[in-house]
């Protein structure tokens, strides 16, 4: 009876973030990332939110595996990324300028073939500096060597990050270097 009972738990979940994601029914809180040396505000990270009518609120460790599981981390992480440039600029517009803002990217969301493309051609449409956005990005990402992986990060170098870091992402990539050899240093 408990696994008829999580499986339909789970169900309902899907059912519920499906509609979610339909009616882009999430907020995201701007979570400040200091500075270790100052404890100045270095950055913005995003963060998803999600507060169900009929569930609640439901923790992001619970419905992005969810949401990777069934397809649904795509257009999540493309509304994530479209709503926090819209605030950067409404900031921006507020002469609230220098703003960076970190967003968790999902392993899933970068092994997409169009990733860097949707990424980029997002901050054209928005006018968003890549500057202004870092794609903080798991260790796990780069456990498996992909080429995909590879171009992917050339084309998005700019905006790259992973984890909370001091400053941007310190890549050391080259023709002779593997993503396994791809340095990232975090500061956590």
């Amino acid at each position: 009876a408990k696994n008829g009972e999580q499986v339909f738990e789970r169900n309902r979940l899907e059912q519920r973030l499906l509609q979610a994601v339909e009616k882009k029914d999430f907020t995201i809180h701007y979570q400040p990332i200091l500075d270790d040396q100052n404890l100045h505000i270095e950055a913005l990270e995003a963060l998803i939110r999600w507060t169900d009518e009929e569930l609640g609120a439901i923790e992001p460790d619970i419905f992005i595996p969810v949401a990777e599981d069934i397809g649904l981390i795509h257009p999540i992480g493309d509304w994530i990324l479209t709503h926090t440039c819209q605030q950067i600029v409404a900031w921006q517009m507020r002469d609230i300028n220098d703003v960076k803002v970190a967003i968790n990217i999902s392993s899933r969301q970068f092994e997409k073939p169009d990733f860097a493309k949707q990424v980029l051609a997002t901050l054209s449409r928005e006018q968003v500096s890549t500057d202004s956005i870092y794609l903080e990005l798991t260790e796990s990402t780069f456990i498996q060597e992909n080429p995909l992986s590879r171009k992917t990060v050339t084309c998005l170098l700019p905006c790259l990050s992973c984890g909370k870091t001091e400053s941007k992402l310190r890549w050391m990539i080259s023709a002779q270097v593997t993503l396994h050899s791809v340095i990232c240093v975090t500061y956590r």
